[in-house]
């Protein structure tokens, strides 16, 4: 009637960043370019946690929550008086998500949807930290000629107390509330389907 898996990561992989070393970075509390004068040192937490149970019939609905962290630091002052550099931190994240998967028609679509919790900037007033998001998902899969099928993607993030983060912004463009982005993809399959290719496009986006 349905699986349910568990997931533990034990080591936390960050997005690449620039911490001083070989390039120099912008430093806001400084107000001023930083380099080797400044390294930034980082606390990574080592953790990851996330489960999944999807009930399974002829639409298959999924129910996810992970214990994630955003992948992208940021500077706080130090925490320890000893430390002479500022110490980077990546801001804590709960995300909860659903999805739902089924034949629609001659194809397959998906709809999918998730919650990120923001813990660290729960009211969105802190600048530096992501404010808590809703992501959204619609896609459609359909084979419109001999091992050829065409795959349709709209994706949405929602920023939530926008209005706070509005106010929070101390200079420079603000993002946008929603970033939309839709996809197309075509694939084909030759030489006895050991051969794929595949095109995959951006029809539009704004951000």
């Amino acid at each position: 009637m349905a699986n349910l898996d568990i997931v533990y990561t034990p080591k936390f992989d960050t997005d690449r960043y620039i911490d001083g070393g070989r390039l120099s970075y912008w430093n806001s509390q400084t107000g001023s370019l930083a380099g080797n004068n400044a390294i930034v040192h980082t606390d990574k937490p080592n953790r990851g946690f996330a489960m999944k149970k999807s009930l399974q019939d002829s639409i298959k609905i999924s129910i996810i929550t992970k214990r994630p962290i955003w992948l992208s630091w940021l500077l706080e002052k130090p925490r320890r008086p000893e430390h002479c550099d500022d110490q980077a931190i990546f801001p804590s994240l709960y995300v909860f998500g659903a999805s739902v998967r089924g034949t629609i028609g001659k194809g397959i679509g998906n709809l999918e949807a998730g919650y990120y919790d923001s813990t660290d900037d729960s009211d969105g007033s802190n600048p530096l930290i992501n404010n808590s998001e809703m992501r959204y998902l619609a896609g459609y899969t359909q084979e419109i000629g001999k091992d050829l099928t065409m795959g349709l993607q709209y994706y949405v993030e929602q920023m939530l107390d926008y209005n706070a983060y509005l106010r929070s912004l101390p200079s420079g463009p603000a993002r946008d509330r929603y970033r939309n982005l839709a996809t197309l993809r075509l694939t084909k399959l030759l030489m006895n389907q050991d051969l794929r290719l595949s095109l995959f496009n951006v029809l539009f986006t704004n951000g």
